[in-house]
């Protein structure tokens, strides 16, 4: 149905059972999960699924009149719960409203059971699955920091689809993916490792090597034998060039998931002492990132600030000099308002004065809480960091 239908629905139950009546409080169930699985309308599912849990708490009062309807109570109050759970988890990933997505997603599995126990048939023509509610309870968990509880929801999720569907089905690549961070949250690396590799054989044979899932999956593997640590130095450079390589023969070399990639590639070629490597792939890539998030921005910063460090390692003290006084001059631009000249000025009139003057200037409060953009601070100046000169 549309969402246009089951929002006639919903006026026609209200005429026909009135307020109070349980199928009332159906038809806002299936509204509520409409807006949230078809139209991507989260406030609006939050709204209606609300709307049918509190029906269906006055609507129930009363013993159902036939097996079937209690079937069909049950059935609602999946699709009730299963949506309010996951639309929590959707939309308040850093809040703890994902306790709240975690008790209603348990409420949902409840009632799954308690469904199976009365007619095992029903549960096949829900517009909810088992396997829906324990990915939900697996990415809640994860959340949470519920580690082992994550794995085993995955698992159980993996196997169910892999009984079904077989061992190459599209959604086990999201599925491995998640347990794989489950696993390298508890520096279980290895496992971590053989999850991703089932994951990318999987990118590999549905959409080729060159594609944005390969990439995707390819970067992963690179991370995640770079966290294993030198032993794996091949592995992880091999992974890091193939997704890099994927991702600038798809998506070209503007795009920012090939920005994001060669970053990512960049600060690990620096940890492991590459750094002429790293140096001459962000200065090869400071073109498309300008271009890309703008002259003044923080990823332009960051690339700045990246080269500058590795020319300081180098002693390259000029090219560093030159770099660092980009760096701040953007986020004196970006943080402080100020136009590009006024910046440059300020630089200049503190290293006139001597670079203590600039130390003492980054050193200040003031200045520390004026680098702050939507509520947060730029990680680029940490007081604590800033050398003595």
């Amino acid at each position: 149905m549309s969402n246009k239908e089951l929002v006639r629905c919903v006026a026609l139950t209200r005429i026909i059972y009135g307020d109070g009546h349980w199928r009332l409080g159906q038809a806002f169930a299936n509204l509520a999960h409409s807006y949230l699985i078809l139209r991507a309308l989260p406030a609006q599912a939050i709204e209606h699924g609300e709307s049918a849990r509190r029906t269906m708490m006055t609507g129930i009062c009363t013993p159902p009149a036939t097996p079937e309807d209690k079937k069909e109570i049950l059935g609602t109050l999946v699709t009730i719960y299963y949506t309010l759970g996951h639309v929590f988890l959707v939309l308040f990933l850093d809040c703890p409203t994902s306790k709240e997505s975690y008790l209603s997603l348990q409420k949902a599995e409840r009632f799954m059971e308690e469904l199976r126990e009365l007619d095992e048939r029903v549960i096949m023509g829900l517009k909810i699955s088992q396997k829906d509610i324990i990915i939900a309870l697996g990415r809640v968990c994860l959340q949470q920091n519920k580690l082992d509880s994550a794995t085993s929801y995955f698992e159980k999720a993996i196997y169910a689809i892999i009984s079904v569907e077989g061992d190459m089905a599209p959604e086990l690549i999201n599925l491995y993916q998640k347990i794989a961070q489950s696993e390298q949250l508890k520096k279980n690396h290895e496992q971590a490792i053989g999850y991703l590799l089932q994951a990318h054989s999987i990118c590999v044979a549905l959409h080729k090597k060159f594609s944005v899932e390969a990439a995707q999956t390819g970067l992963f593997l690179g991370k995640a034998y770079a966290a294993t640590g030198e032993q794996q130095h091949l592995a992880a450079e091999m992974y890091f060039t193939e997704s890099l390589t994927a991702y600038q023969a798809v998506l070209g070399v503007k795009d920012s998931l090939t920005l994001t990639a060669i970053e990512e590639f960049s600060k690990w070629l620096v940890h492991v002492g590459k750094k002429q490597q790293a140096y001459r792939l962000l200065k090869d890539s400071l073109k498309s990132i300008i271009e890309t998030y703008g002259e003044f921005s923080e990823k332009t910063a960051e690339t700045y600030h990246i080269i500058g460090s590795i020319c300081l390692a180098e002693g390259k003290m000029r090219e560093a000099y030159q770099l660092f006084t980009k760096v701040i001059t953007t986020l004196l631009v970006i943080f402080l308002g100020l136009l590009p000249d006024i910046s440059d000025l300020v630089i200049g009139y503190c290293f006139l004065e001597g670079q203590k003057s600039l130390v003492a200037l980054l050193k200040t409060n003031r200045f520390i809480n004026h680098m702050s953009f939507r509520g947060r601070k730029s990680h680029l100046f940490n007081p604590k960091k800033i050398p003595p000169v």
